[in-house]
């Protein structure tokens, strides 16, 4: 993971799947190309975020975006 992480940083990479060539890895990277919708859904229901979470991140997002402030930045 640390050579990954360098490697990022060194070639200013934003995304880098790793480990590189985990057929798991393989199979979800395709999966989010070819149906990203089908994707969102497992990933929903192997970790899903309370709605009540999402809702204060959106209207957070929606304060700091209109210029009202009200957060740390």
């Amino acid at each position: 993971m640390v050579d990954a992480i360098l490697e990022c940083m060194e070639n200013k990479l934003r995304e880098v799947v790793a480990p590189r060539y985990s057929p798991q890895l393989l199979a979800a990277r395709w999966m989010r190309f070819l149906t990203p919708s089908l994707m969102l859904k497992g990933m929903d229901w192997m970790e899903p975020v309370p709605e009540d979470v999402v809702a204060r991140a959106r209207a957070e997002a929606r304060r700091k975006r209109d210029g009202e402030g009200g957060g740390m930045g």
